[in-house]
């Protein structure tokens, strides 16, 4: 997935977090009415074609490094402190 956000075509510029939250917002709206296939506009359908369903909005990802931290490898979470 990291190949193809970096090699979207440049549109309008969103976040990776916000990208998810659309995303999100229409695989809701395909549970909620049962849609649940791999086509378009369907449940499945969605993670399958991310960046084709972001960039077909008008937008492209801009990743700004925030997205990999190593939050599940801190000491809290793993639980060593």
């Amino acid at each position: 997935m990291l190949s193809k956000i970096l090699s979207m075509e440049k549109k309008k510029p969103i976040s990776f977090e916000v990208a998810i939250n659309l995303i999100a917002e229409e695989q809701n709206k395909a549970f909620a009415t049962g849609q649940m296939g791999s086509n378009f506009g369907q449940y499945s359908w969605y993670p399958n074609n991310f960046v084709k369903f972001i960039s077909n909005l008008g937008y492209h990802i801009e990743l700004t490094g925030d997205e990999f931290e190593t939050y599940m490898l801190t000491d809290k979470l793993i639980g060593t402190t």
